[in-house]
């Protein structure tokens, strides 16, 4: 500690340990010598040093820090501190109080050191990174943040603002906003800035996306950082668009249609309209089966193709399915131009296809659905009603398209429910089978029987497949009834062969899907040795129809396999199709059913007698048994009986019964059971 005149600079009073601290700096200095203020402070000669000192006196209450070498200006002796004052004497003189600076410099230095190594990590960051002191005044960015606003980087200045600086790349379209909305944007970006913690993403005007996070610091900063995740965006719309669009046409798939669906009719006035088209190609799976499946997936984008050719840039195409599409049409007109369109496209889509040399035909059946924002909005969408509008055009031939009626949905509606009890009902066992005997033309012996489904429905009571087959076959239900058939089948086999019956020989029916199973033959082998049978105790009905199924190829395979293992082949409701004589030979037919509609009657009609001849003498000559069924009475037996047929089978003789009932009725017949 000193006491210094101002006047002279001369030091009345120091301390003792100041002194002993001084000698050690200035030996030269004997411990009774008069001081100057510059003895121990050398560093203090400048004028404008001397001049802060002085004129301490003149403001009483104020203090000065300077700094300097002790006794000396040599940089090995530690600096000192000083702290000055003025007294309040008369006059003033001042008290000056002197410390070891060596702790404060390392600590500055330290301080320093953390400051560059703050600002090297800063510009390490490979996000933008800025910090705004309490006043929101710039404090320090790093070279990232600059480079992700170019357009504010001129602005970024220690001290400026930042609805300065955020207002500079407004000006200069940095940001990708509405125009004449620019205020309302900064006031929103502005309070988003001032809240505690804020974290969003912003879209700028070159189309990158910046992230924004920002913190309040305890002192009432703010500091942020800007991270690009454009990639991350551009990712996540290629996964959105991935999940939206069929890999191999690149339409939309199911889900982007429902969400193109939903933003159409969140938006839609009422002078909207909008209509559904749903279409099925018909004979696809045909093409899948002879060609393989790369002639499949090149049938599939050429279809695609077509209907983007045949559609507006502002109609929706979409495949929704295996070999399905949905094209959404906006403001299509009438119910006229809806149909023409239908029929070219069904033109179109059935015109020949050339894969590799080998030419593919399909066809296109179309259900049709229209929808306005006032119509019926009971929650029944129009894509359900166009695929409702399918199943009716399907069901009317190939290469057809239908219109939605709002009939229709009562219909399907009750199929839904038929399907749903079928399921509960074969969980429950309700299905049983009726047997229908099989004679020789005249009737005294039975050559066998044919298992007829019924259905035991707990409120219903006992109907027959006309009545739920249809929904079965729409609800793909058909192949676990057929299972079910051939279970009962095979169990009624055995029990006609425990009560006593002459190889008793059961027809089970099997549709055109349950054929195109690569696994039926194991299925069926397996039900004949649950129940000790052999290939010889059934025959397998199949329906004339699937001669003409997109599955035939299938069908005809494991239709060969069946006959090689010794199974008697039966082609039922022979005569009702279109091109089975033509196709006849393509299977290992052992039998054929004469349908029931080129018989009844057949005693008084001249057609009908000639075309069921024909088909007669067309079996013998192929070598091909033939029974008639659906005999009804004797007239039609005598005439089939002089025809030279050998097998029949219906009312005239026998109905259908069930297999208690039928085990009475046998033991009743003459000579049963000898």
């Amino acid at each position: 500690m000193m006491l210094v005149d101002p006047e002279n600079w001369t030091i009345q009073v120091i301390s003792a340990g100041l002194r002993t601290r001084l000698r050690t700096a200035r030996p030269d200095l004997g411990p009774d010598a008069s001081l100057r203020l510059l003895d121990v402070a050398p560093d203090l000669a400048a004028p404008h040093v001397l001049g802060s000192l002085g004129a301490l006196t003149r403001t009483p209450g104020k203090t000065l820090h300077v700094q300097s070498r002790l006794g000396s200006d040599d940089e090995a002796i530690p600096p000192i501190t000083l702290r000055a004052e003025a007294t309040g004497d008369d006059p003033p003189r001042l008290l000056i109080v002197a410390n070891d600076a060596t702790p404060l410099l390392s600590a500055m230095a330290d301080a320093q050191i953390a400051r560059d190594q703050l600002r090297c990590a800063v510009e390490a960051l490979p996000d933008g990174f800025v910090l705004f002191d309490a006043d929101d005044r710039l404090v320090l960015c790093n070279t990232r943040y600059r480079e992700i606003y170019p357009e504010s980087a001129e602005a970024l200045l220690v001290g400026a603002r930042f609805e300065e600086t955020l207002r500079h790349g407004l000006e200069r379209g940095q940001c990708d906003t509405t125009p004449g909305r620019q205020e309302a944007w900064l006031a929103k970006r502005l309070a988003a800035h001032r809240s505690a913690h804020s974290q969003f993403e912003q879209k700028l005007a070159d189309g990158r996306w910046i992230r924004i996070i920002e913190e309040q610091t305890r002192d009432g900063g703010r500091v942020g950082l800007r991270i690009d995740v454009t990639a991350q965006k551009e990712r996540e719309r290629a996964l959105f668009i991935a999940a939206q669009t069929d890999p191999l046409t690149g339409l939309l798939n199911r889900r982007g249609l429902g969400e193109a669906m939903a933003a159409i009719q969140s938006t839609a006035t009422s002078a909207d309209r909008l209509s559904v088209m749903h279409i099925d190609l018909d004979k696809f799976k045909s093409v899948n089966d002879m060609l393989g499946h790369d002639a499949g997936d090149f049938v599939l984008t050429h279809c695609a193709e077509i209907l983007r050719q045949e559609t507006r840039e502002t109609d929706i195409v979409a495949r929704v399915g295996g070999d399905e599409f949905v094209v959404l049409y906006h403001d299509a007109g009438v119910e006229r131009d809806l149909s023409e369109m239908a029929e070219r496209l069904v033109k179109c889509l059935s015109e020949p296809i050339l894969f590799n040399g080998k030419t593919c035909h399909v066809g296109a059946s179309i259900g049709i659905a229209v929808w306005h924002p006032t119509g019926d909005q009971t929650g029944h969408g129009p894509l359900l009603d166009a695929d409702i509008a399918l199943k009716c055009a399907k069901d009317g031939g190939r290469g057809r398209h239908a219109f939605f009626r709002s009939e229709m949905r009562d219909v399907a509606r009750q199929a839904a429910q038929i399907s749903h009890e079928i399921v509960d009902g074969l969980e429950r066992s309700e299905f049983r089978i009726w047997l229908q005997p099989q004679f020789d033309i005249t009737g005294r012996n039975v050559s066998g029987f044919e298992a007829l489904m019924r259905w035991h429905h707990p409120e219903r009571g006992m109907i027959g497949p006309s009545e739920f087959l249809q929904a079965a076959e729409q609800a793909s239900l058909i192949d676990a009834l057929d299972r079910e058939v051939l279970r009962l089948g095979c169990t009624a086999a055995r029990r006609l062969i425990d009560i006593g019956a002459d190889a008793p020989r059961v027809s089970i029916n099997l549709s055109t899907s349950r054929l195109s199973d690569p696994r039926l033959i194991d299925t069926i082998n397996w039900s004949l040795q649950a129940n000790r049978l052999g290939p010889e105790n059934i025959v397998l009905e199949i329906l004339e129809s699937t001669l003409l199924d997109d599955r035939a190829v299938n069908v005809v395979e494991n239709v060969h396999r069946l006959s090689r293992a010794g199974f008697t082949i039966e082609l039922d409701d022979f005569g009702t199709g279109h091109a089975a004589i033509a196709n006849l030979r393509r299977f290992p037919v052992d039998r054929v059913k004469i349908d029931k509609s080129l018989v009844q009657g057949i005693e008084r009609d001249g057609e009908l007698r000639i075309i069921t001849t024909s088909i007669m003498a067309l079996c013998k000559g192929l070598g091909i048994d033939v029974l008639c069924e659906g005999v009804q009475n004797e007239a039609e037996r005598r005439f089939l009986q002089g025809a030279g047929c050998k097998s029949v089978q219906g009312f005239v003789f026998a109905r259908p019964m069930p297999l208690d009932d039928l085990e009475v009725w046998l033991a009743d017949r003459p000579g049963w059971g000898d």
